[in-house]
């Protein structure tokens, strides 16, 4: 039904034109390339993947939760199911997403390997269980979606960073969680994650309860 996709693919559109160019600032510190000072169109550079992956992603995540919830009445546990079912969409687009980030030519033989695929599962399903989990709780204590939603961001990331550079490390470079992880620096590029995560997610949880309320 319309009233359960408008509401996500506006969180989509919201996700990505204000925390794109943070992304990718990301994605080139994890690599080790130049990231700062750069011409304003490379920070949006792939664009048109996140915007596919956000608007699905969020088509599946958020719906996934409104029906578990129901169910499971518990937030943490949705959040988890969320993340589950959204993992190996996340996986393929995050592939063309970072090698477009990276400055590196795509097609469909670069899924064939399948680097970085059990880091991205473990990174979705934990981060969206601190996700829901954490806006729900706050939300429940009285919170607005601002603050409930910067700090959803702010704990996802936190507890998933060191995964995430694993993750992009992994399809970036060709290599093995073990080949990443020996890199070190597992939290290189964090503030400027933690950053986008707050200004990224008080926006979008803002933006999600406005036009649920207006679409119901």
């Amino acid at each position: 039904m319309l009233k359960d996709i408008i509401p996500p693919l506006a969180v989509g559109l919201t996700e990505v034109s204000i925390g794109h160019p943070f992304d990718t600032a990301k994605v080139l510190i994890q690599n080790k390339k130049t990231w700062w000072g750069l011409p304003i169109n490379n920070y949006y550079r792939g664009w048109k993947f996140p915007l596919c992956c956000s608007c699905m992603f969020n088509c599946t995540v958020f719906p996934m939760y409104e029906k578990t919830i129901k169910y499971t009445n518990n937030y943490w546990l949705s959040g988890l199911l969320s993340g589950v079912a959204v993992a190996p969409m996340v996986f393929v687009l995050d592939t063309f997403k970072i090698k477009r980030q990276t400055n590196q030519p795509i097609s469909l033989s670069i899924l064939k390997p399948m680097h970085g695929f059990w880091s991205t599962y473990a990174r979705e399903t934990l981060a969206m269980t601190v996700y829901f989990g954490t806006y729900n709780s706050l939300k429940k204590e009285g919170y607005n979606p601002l603050i409930a939603g910067g700090a959803a961001g702010l704990a996802n990331w936190t507890s998933t960073y060191p995964i995430d550079v694993i993750h992009s490390r992994q399809i970036a470079q060709h290599i093995s969680i073990k080949q990443a992880i020996k890199q070190g620096k597992l939290w290189k590029g964090f503030s400027v994650c933690a950053t986008r995560a707050v200004i990224v997610n008080a926006s979008t949880f803002s933006v999600y309860e406005k036009v649920k309320k207006l679409c119901y």
